[in-house]
């Protein structure tokens, strides 16, 4: 009778485990590919980058419900809708990062946000989409700017709580960019009766860019005016950039002129520029002209 008695017991514990195993669902590794992206400052047309994470399961888990939150972390200690990227000069980018398209990422202090609960299937594992927004029009040097979150997922199975964490790092580098845009009204600079000393101008133009830069004057018939009657002849002229400091002029086949200036606290400087009439001899009547471009460059 003892030995039965023993033998049933034994035949019950391990068919009450075989059920409580099958209907048991074990949350297992995060698999996280982390966030990476390029960035110009003055690109509008950044996309949000998207990434596909992995939450792996063991058992049963259909129907299993599990809640995802994003954290800070000590190398990311700020909490809000926003996730500062940090550059080791100090500088910052500002950065949306969601889960499943939750418009509020980052966890509050001392707790995590309500998504729309991840719901696994049966046998399989659960995708996470984790998206990266970055606004454009954050004036940032250039290099690599990081920031680190913590992915979580909590379930509670047979009144039990699981949790599996992962380190979402992520990673934004900003290039160096420069751009010209031309400023309101004509490009058009009109001296009317050519006069040695006379001064045309100003004409407008704006200058983009987060790093230090150079601006390149360049003229078609190497700072003449001509005219197509009289090709042999030219009126000399200068062209002169307001408030430019550091200014060198290159000579050869195709002359022209530099002016360095450094980076702009906003991103964004205006120029002026003016051209300047030198004295001239036995200049024939017609129309006289000239095509100045001008080209920025970075330095770095």
């Amino acid at each position: 009778m003892k030995a039965g008695w023993i033998l049933g017991m034994a035949l019950a514990s391990a068919g009450l485990a075989g059920r409580a195993d099958a209907a048991t669902c074990s949350l297992g590794q995060i698999t996280v590919p982390g966030l990476s992206s390029l960035y110009d400052p003055f690109d509008a047309t950044f996309q949000s980058l998207a990434r596909v994470a992995t939450l792996h399961t063991a058992g049963d888990c259909g129907g299993t419900r599990v809640l995802l939150t994003l954290a800070p972390t000590s190398y990311s200690p700020q909490v809000g809708p926003k996730v500062l990227l940090q550059h080791g000069g100090g500088a910052a980018l500002s950065a949306t990062v969601k889960i499943n398209n939750h418009s509020t990422p980052v966890a509050p202090p001392g707790g995590g946000f309500a998504t729309n609960p991840l719901l696994l299937q049966a046998g399989s594992s659960g995708e996470i989409l984790l998206n990266l927004d970055l606004e454009a029009g954050q004036v940032a040097p250039p290099g690599y700017y990081r920031a680190q979150l913590s992915l979580q997922a909590t379930a509670v199975v047979n009144d039990k709580e699981q949790i599996q964490q992962a380190t979402l790092d992520i990673a934004v580098n900003v290039k160096p960019s420069v751009r010209l845009a031309a400023g309101s009204g004509n490009l058009v600079i009109d001296l009317g009766e050519l006069k040695a000393g006379a001064i045309g101008g100003p004409v407008g133009f704006d200058a983009y860019s987060n790093v230090d830069y150079t601006l390149s004057l360049h003229s078609d018939n190497g700072f003449l005016l001509k005219s197509q009657q009289r090709s042999a002849q030219g009126v000399p002229y200068e062209a002169m950039l307001q408030d430019a400091t550091d200014v060198a002029v290159s000579q050869g086949a195709r002359p022209s002129i530099q002016a360095r200036f450094p980076v702009p606290a906003t991103g964004l400087r205006r120029h002026w520029l003016r051209v300047k009439v030198d004295p001239f001899f036995n200049l024939g009547a017609g129309q006289y002209s000239d095509v100045l471009t001008v080209e920025i460059s970075a330095r770095v």
